[in-house]
Formats: C-alpha cells, sequence, structure tokens
C-alpha cells in the first residue's frame, strides 16, 4: 500500500486532477461565498469547431469534416459524433444552413412546385392554337421549367448561291417525367 501511494505522490498530477485539487483549496478559502468556475461556460465555438461546422455543412458528412478539420483519420468518425452531439454546434449548424436556404431561396414548396411542374407537364403548351410552335419567349414559367433542354438545327435546301433556308428543326428534352411523379408520390406517402 506504501508503494502505491509513493507512486501516485511521485508522479506529475493530470490536468484534471489539478482543476479538483485548486477546486479544493478555493472551497476551503471561501466561507459560504460562490465558487468562482475555472472554465468558461461560453457557448462561443472553438476555432476547430467552426471549422468542422464549416465543412460539415458544405457536404453533410461528419467524418470528413472532422479531417478537414484536422482530426486524425483513424478518429474522424469518434470525433465527428462527439461534436454533432454538442448543442452549440448543433446551433451554428443549424443556423448555417437556415441561412443558406434564405441566401438560396430553397424550401420544401419550391421544391415540390419544380416536381410537379415537370410531372405534369402537358406537351401541347408548346404549341399555339394552329399546331405552330411557340416562341420560347412566349412560353409561361411551368411549361418552361419542364424544358431540362432545346437546341435549334437551320435546314437548308441547295448548294452555293442557290443554297437557302427552308426551316427549322427544334429538339427539346424534358425532366423525366416518371422519377417526378416518383418523388412527388414518395414525398404524398403514395408508396
Amino acid at each position: 500500500m506504501r508503494a502505491t501511494i509513493q507512486l501516485i505522490l511521485n508522479s506529475q498530477p493530470t490536468i484534471s486532477q489539478r482543476h479538483t485539487v485548486a477546486v479544493r483549496r478555493i472551497r476551503r478559502r471561501s466561507s459560504g461565498a460562490a465558487i468562482p468556475r475555472l472554465h468558461s461556460t461560453s457557448n462561443a465555438l472553438t476555432c476547430r469547431q467552426r471549422t468542422f461546422v464549416s465543412e460539415y455543412v458544405r457536404g453533410l458528412n461528419g467524418s470528413q469534416a472532422a479531417i478537414r478539420a484536422g482530426c486524425k483519420a483513424s478518429n474522424a468518425r469518434l470525433a465527428a459524433s462527439r461534436l454533432l452531439r454538442k448543442v452549440n454546434v448543433q446551433r451554428e449548424i443549424e443556423k448555417l444552413i437556415r441561412e443558406r436556404e434564405e441566401r438560396l431561396n430553397v424550401s420544401a414548396n419550391n421544391i415540390l412546385q419544380e416536381l410537379a411542374a415537370v410531372a405534369f407537364f402537358d406537351p401541347r403548351q408548346l404549341f399555339d392554337e394552329h399546331g405552330n410552335l411557340k416562341p420560347i419567349h412566349t412560353l409561361d414559367k411551368r411549361t418552361a421549367k419542364a424544358i431540362s433542354a432545346f437546341s435549334c438545327v437551320n435546314l437548308y435546301k441547295g448548294r452555293g448561291e442557290k443554297r437557302h433556308c427552308v426551316g427549322q428543326r427544334w429538339k427539346f428534352r424534358f425532366g423525366d417525367r416518371s422519377r417526378a411523379l416518383e418523388l412527388l408520390g414518395k414525398y404524398l406517402g403514395l408508396f
């Protein structure tokens, strides 16, 4: 038992042991007064936490964010898990995501409207009452949202100086209707 006590007394105290000893000394000296705290209780993020938060918001991958914040790759998952449990880190992540959504004007409603435009697109909206293609600038917004790409090729007849334009060929590519319907169905809980 004496050997154990001597080993403890001769070894260097850790930081937590120093903290405990300091708190005991303060408690002995104070007679009923409030005990001062030796560590900060503010919600401010440390430099590493700020870096982790900014990297996490960029990619939403905790392990990669922890590595970019300076953690070892072998401990990245554990470090990310610990950081994501901290309330002040969670609040900062939520704040940055909210700011980004406001800046980009992205909301669930906007995404659902875009999906609905693709899912319920009617190709007849591209043509006028005579069957002619409407000019692009006259299309309504809902119809224009359903078009993912288009191209125009002029068609010519003849050669040399006798060559003249006889028409145009328009090609349109539309958003994937079945995929849009699938996503809307999943959102509404239909399947």
